[in-house]
């Protein structure tokens, strides 16, 4: 639910001549096409419980260092200031009711919905959160430059991008990062930190449960999906060796994702800024 602050400071921030899409433009979610599909639609349908086992017995690893970094970041950023969660799904940020959510699917959670192009207005965002959203668009670039344009100068954004991750839809999957690529996807900010997000042991694990289910299946895709949770649920303890690992020197090289922490250069204005090629 949207409280009146948060409506007021919505009301400030969206652009009512923006060209961009009306709510009536946006459709719900397609309908799940098989059992796992429909559980989890279902599941999603309820944001908390959701968040909830994704954390418990999803294969990354979430380190208290990662936890410790986020809540800094917020920290920093009072309830006065704007904050925007692009690509939000059905989830709330703890403690944070102020923030606002975006995403393309009308869930209960959501306060904007929108695509790839915001209808907000340039420069209106002091920090802007992007969190395993980046690889479901199908154009990142151009969703990077709308998040530039909407950020104050010196305003920042938290981003996470996956890179040893398995296909997962939602409703679609289209890309992975490197450490390098991460920057070079988010070069019209300046980078300020980059760190590990989910470990090796998390990328790999995700990769092994979804073998397993594979393998048990002997061809069928409908027992794969059923076995999938299953196997997840057996092996994700095997996520806390990350509390170590994350730490070792080569990690980069098989992480499950990144964090990046950056910043729109002072200097810049608030026009848009044009994907690159």
């Amino acid at each position: 639910m949207t409280d009146s602050g948060k409506l007021e400071k919505i009301k400030r921030i969206l652009d009512p001549h923006s060209g961009r899409k009306t709510l009536g433009a946006f459709k719900p979610p397609p309908a799940p096409s098989s059992p796992a599909e429909r559980l989890k639609s279902f599941l999603k349908a309820r944001g908390r419980l959701y968040s909830y086992l994704v954390q418990k017995l999803g294969p990354v690893f979430m380190h208290p260092m990662n936890r410790a970094n986020i809540d800094r970041i917020l920290n920093q950023h009072g309830e006065k200031e704007v904050i925007v969660n692009i690509g939000s799904g059905p989830s709330l940020w703890s403690g944070r009711p102020d923030i606002i959510n975006i995403d393309i699917f009308p869930y209960a959670e959501v306060d904007i919905l929108a695509d790839d192009t915001l209808p907000l207005k340039s420069g209106c965002a002091d920090l802007i959160l992007c969190i395993a959203a980046l690889e479901h668009i199908p154009e990142p670039r151009r969703t990077v430059a709308e998040m530039h344009r909407i950020a104050k100068a010196g305003g920042r954004a938290l981003v996470f991008v996956p890179f040893m991750q398995p296909y997962h839809a939602s409703p679609d999957d289209y890309g992975r990062w490197t450490e390098s690529g991460l920057k070079n996807l988010l070069a019209p900010f300046e980078i300020d930190d980059i760190w590990i997000g989910g470990g090796p042991t998390s990328g790999m694990l995700w990769v092994v449960q979804e073998w397993l289910a594979l393998f048990f299946s002997f061809g069928s895709e409908r027992a794969s999906e059923l076995l999938l949770p299953v196997f997840m649920a057996l092996t994700s303890p095997l996520k806390w060796i990350d509390l170590v690992l994350i730490r070792h020197p080569r990690a980069n090289k098989i992480a499950s994702g990144f964090y990046v922490l950056a910043s729109k250069r002072a200097a810049t204005d608030n026009s848009a800024t044009a994907p690159r090629s």
